[in-house]
C-alpha cells in the first residue's frame, strides 16, 4: 500500500501549532508521509485563524489556491475560520469539512484526528452565528433587566423529554 503524503500549514497562536505538531505526529504513526505544504498531497490540513483580518484572508486564500492546484486533495480545515462572507469572525471549531465528503471519510478523518464530538464538526457553507440564541440584559438606571425569551417549541421535543437524549437520538 502506498503511503499517503499529508502537508500542514497553520496560522495563529502556539496552541495551534502545538495541536497541528500532535495530529502531524498521530497521522505519522498511522502511515501518512508529511510533505512540504508547496509539495502535491494527498491531504492538505490548514490550521487557520481569524484573529486577524490579515489571518482570515490568508486561511481563505491558501484554502482556495489548495483546491485549484490539486482538486483530487482532501482539504481539512481547522480552526477559527469564517464560514460565511458576511461575518468578520467564525464560530471557534475543531473540523470544518466539505458537505460533499463521503461519510466513510468523514469517519476516518474524524477518529484518525480524535475528534468525539459532534458539535465539533461543522460542515461548510452553513450559518454559524451562535450570538443570536443570546439575550443581552437591558441596561437602565444600574439595574438589569431580562426580557424573557419565548422557547422555541419544536413537535420532537416534548416537555417531558430530555433534549440532550433527543439530540443524541437524532444523531
Amino acid at each position: 500500500m502506498k503511503r499517503k503524503n499529508i502537508a500542514y500549514f497553520t496560522l495563529g497562536c502556539k496552541l495551534n501549532f502545538s495541536e497541528t505538531s500532535y495530529i502531524a505526529n498521530k497521522l505519522e504513526e498511522e502511515g501518512y508521509n508529511q510533505v512540504s505544504f508547496n509539495q502535491t498531497a494527498d491531504y492538505y490540513v490548514i490550521h487557520t485563524c481569524t484573529v486577524t483580518q490579515a489571518a482570515d484572508r490568508k486561511s481563505r486564500q491558501l484554502i482556495r489556491k489548495i483546491s485549484r492546484k490539486n482538486p483530487e486533495a482532501v482539504i481539512v480545515a481547522m480552526g477559527c475560520y469564517a464560514q460565511v462572507k458576511d461575518r468578520k469572525k467564525g464560530q471557534p471549531v475543531r473540523f470544518v469539512y466539505d458537505r460533499t465528503m463521503t461519510k466513510d471519510l468523514l469517519n476516518y478523518l474524524t477518529t484518525k484526528l480524535e475528534i468525539e464530538t459532534t458539535d465539533a464538526l461543522i460542515p461548510g457553507n452553513r450559518y454559524h452565528n451562535f450570538k443570536d440564541f443570546i439575550n443581552f440584559p437591558n441596561i437602565k438606571g444600574g439595574t438589569y433587566e431580562y426580557k424573557p425569551i419565548t422557547p422555541l417549541l419544536h413537535p420532537n421535543l416534548r416537555p417531558n423529554k430530555s433534549i440532550l437524549n433527543e439530540i443524541k437520538r437524532e444523531d
